[in-house]
């Protein structure tokens, strides 16, 4: 009851789900009205997606913050002229046609208003206010229903045998007509000779003729039959109507019985209305903020803090090529090769050195582990070089790629492997191969050097012979480290622990990875900051269960996520034993790679502006009844509710489990642990490229978009999720510093 708010049904609600006139919008209290933007007078409005002012606009003058669809954000858009109309400002022609409407029909007025919108509190808050407005004609209705109630009292008591009567004969004389109706039809066509001759449409006739003669003879014979019974129901009627009108309180029953009802039922409705009014398990109502705290992470003192979880890349010692990757700019045209005036670089500094056959060097990168041998191969004929085409940029190792080649004694017959790792049609202007993920404690030193090459680079392996040599050394695995910033749990939880939840994303890649790697760390290093000034300084729910995150920051992605199956997972089984709670229990949220990345890009190596954006899959394992698998349920829920982001995510409930999925969070499905993955749609353009260099690489107003709506959905379901009984600056100067 606390909770409730039966205001939610007579209040218009923003896109946000914002009520208008009592919730808090960006720049204060939201406005009491909905405004439905367009573009202009002419263009129907966006019911999709109204927004809260406080008073209706009157020209185009002014302008409010609308959702665009096809910039997928919130633009500055012109307003146009509205009248206010039921607490919605309607454009002017849009509010004249409504008034014509009402004329027409004002019973159906409030129904029909905005057939396109997508709000369902919308349509009942409409529909609310029309029963308002119809009141005179529900009045009127109720009048004329008890007003003919009494007529059938007055027909019934003086009427009833001529009824009764009458209507025992037509149920005979129907049918007897049918009969008769087709039997003359089959005396008109013929009579019985075309019967028996086979005339189909006759014969049909004649049947239904001889249905319909029998039924009513049948009837009759019944009626015949019960006609002393028939008798005494009418002397029955009869008496009820004498009894009724000899006693006339009797008469208002219906309208006692109604009161009684009402009077009845209508607190259970109020109840009722109460009850949907408080969302159960999802937003309610947020308590006071109370003083922020003053701490950032991990100088929260004993609560919370940061942790270092230092570690050495496992595996054997690892191939350093010589160049750091960086490209090296000669313009080189191919004689009689045709690629549109692109241009190849000579080098790209990965150590590794292809010379084709023209003579013209080719850049290529080296799938670990090369042999242990130096590599430095002259003049060897093309018939000596194995050279496949795979689109898959995920390659683990130099053996998985010619295991199948290999003869039964275990030997090569090619004297090395070019990998060319882009699919055709889709990488004519890339020259740059793109470098790979490797499994780091299985790969060991290959029987031939295996590079991968780009397509449009393979297009010179033709004739002739190749060379090649490899720059590098070999080093023993790097030390590194993960950080762990595990957050102070909210106001009112007590000293004791309470649950876990993770979330994290790698830190690593290949050159800068500002589009890759950068968006998911400002989308992380957001969340953190929306817990430490919206979530943890708020009292705690009684309903709602004590949570603390950890934000995970990991190394070792490249080599099969080192960092999160050999430091993360351990300390996460560490906690949930000391919790007394099986693994099982704790959220392990993943924010993967490629986060509203532009989807396409011009110029060589996709080095020039970006257009489009890649959709952002957002995939769950499948619901279980435990409260960690309820949360990562709860924020897809709450996330695909979000209007803003029906163009840019794509929601896969309960799809996610260890056979289909790849990358950072396969550690946490093979654990077991409940699963959210957010991952790009589709990792083509930059991704391990050189040009993937800096903050270009990302639609920052779509990032913000997604992030904001994505610490909300969080927010949600961490203050409603329901434990259950177990069975056993800005925001895009952020994310723009980050991809920097």
């Amino acid at each position: 009851m606390e909770e409730g708010d039966v205001s939610k049904f007579f209040r218009g609600f923003d896109y946000y789900g914002r009520m208008c006139g009592r919730d808090v919008c960006e720049t204060g209290p939201c406005g009491r009205f909905i405004y439905f933007c367009a573009r202009n007078a002419e263009e129907f409005p966006d019911t999709a997606h109204p927004i809260c002012v406080d008073s209706c606009p009157t020209s185009n003058l002014t302008s409010h913050i609308c959702w665009d669809a096809d910039a997928m954000a919130a633009v500055s858009m012109p307003d146009v002229p509205t009248v206010e109309f039921n607490m919605k400002c309607l454009q002017r022609e849009h509010a004249i046609k409504e008034k014509e409407d009402a004329k027409e029909s004002r019973l159906f007025q409030g129904l029909s208003r905005f057939r396109g919108a997508g709000s369902i509190e919308g349509f009942l808050m409409d529909s609310l206010h029309s029963l308002a407005r119809a009141k005179l004609i529900v009045l009127s209705t109720f009048g004329v229903a008890l007003a003919t109630s009494f007529f059938y009292m007055l027909f019934l008591r003086y009427l009833s045998g001529f009824l009764i009567h009458v209507s025992l004969l037509l149920m005979m004389i129907v049918p007897a007509c049918f009969g008769l109706f087709h039997l003359f039809k089959v005396f008109t066509s013929g009579g019985l000779s075309e019967v028996i001759g086979g005339n189909t449409e006759v014969q049909t006739s004649f049947l239904s003729g001889i249905a319909g003669m029998c039924v009513a003879l049948v009837l009759c014979c019944t009626l015949a039959h019960i006609s002393r019974g028939i008798q005494t129901a009418e002397g029955c009627i009869l008496a009820t109507t004498d009894c009724m009108f000899e006693i006339p309180s009797i008469l208002l029953e219906p309208l006692v019985s109604l009161v009684l009802k009402t009077l009845t039922v209508g607190p259970m409705v109020g109840l009722m209305l109460v009850y949907v009014a408080w969302r159960k398990g999802g937003c309610a109502e947020e308590p006071e903020l109370r003083e922020p705290p003053r701490c950032w992470l991990g100088d929260c003192g004993e609560t919370a803090g940061v942790k270092f979880q230092e570690y050495t890349l496992p595996g054997p010692p690892l191939w350093i090529p010589e160049d750091d990757g960086i490209l090296v700019s000669d313009h080189l045209d191919q004689p009689g090769l045709n690629l549109e005036g692109s241009i190849l670089s000579p080098s790209s500094g990965y150590g590794c050195d292809l010379v084709a056959p023209s003579g013209q060097a080719i850049p290529c990168y080296v799938v670990h582990q090369p042999p242990r041998a130096a590599v430095a191969l002259q003049e060897v004929p093309l018939s000596q070089i194995l050279l496949l085409h795979d689109p898959d940029v995920y390659i683990f190792s130099a053996a998985d790629v010619y295991r199948p080649y290999l003869r039964p004694d275990g030997t090569l017959p090619y004297a090395a492997v070019i990998v060319v790792n882009a699919p055709a049609g889709q990488s004519e202007r890339v020259t740059e191969p793109r470098p790979f993920d490797w499994n780091q404690r299985t790969a060991t030193p290959a029987l031939v050097p295996v590079v991968t090459v780009s397509y449009l680079s393979s297009l010179l392996l033709t004739g002739g012979n190749v060379s090649l040599r490899l720059r590098g050394r070999w080093a023993a695995p790097a030390p590194t480290r993960n950080v762990l910033a595990i957050a102070a749990p909210p106001k009112g939880c007590g000293p004791g622990p309470s649950q876990p939840i993770y979330l994290g994303t790698p830190i690593n890649g290949f050159f800068r990875a500002a589009g890759e790697r950068g968006a998911g760390i400002a989308l992380l290093l957001q969340l953190a900051q929306h817990w430490n000034e919206r979530i943890a300084p708020r009292e705690r729910s009684s309903r709602c269960p004590c949570w603390t995150p950890i934000f995970g920051f990991t190394s070792g992605h490249e080599q099969s996520d080192s960092g999160i199956e050999r430091m993360v997972i351990p300390y996460l089984q560490e906690l949930a034993a000391d919790l007394h709670i099986p693994l099982s229990e704790i959220p392990f949220i993943s924010i993967g790679a490629g986060l509203a990345n532009y989807a396409h890009f011009d110029g060589l190596n996709f080095a020039g502006a970006g257009s489009g954006t890649t959709s952002i899959r957002v995939s769950s394992t499948r619901p279980k009844r435990a409260a960690g698998a309820q949360l990562v349920t709860e924020v897809l829920r709450e996330l695909s509710k979000d209007q803003r982001l029906n163009d840019l995510v794509q929601a896969e409930p309960g799809t996610l489990s260890r056979w289909t999925a790849q990358g950072a969070i396969l550690p946490a499905l093979h654990a077991g642990m409940p699963a959210l993955n957010l991952v790009s749609g589709g990792l083509r353009g930059r991704f391990h490229l050189p040009s993937d260099a800096d903050a270009s690489s990302v639609n920052l107003t779509s990032l913000a978009t997604f992030t904001d709506a994505f610490a909300a959905a969080l927010h949600c379901a961490l203050r409603g999720a329901r434990e259950e009984a177990d069975p056993g600056g800005t925001l895009l100067e952020l994310v723009a510093s980050v991809v920097r």
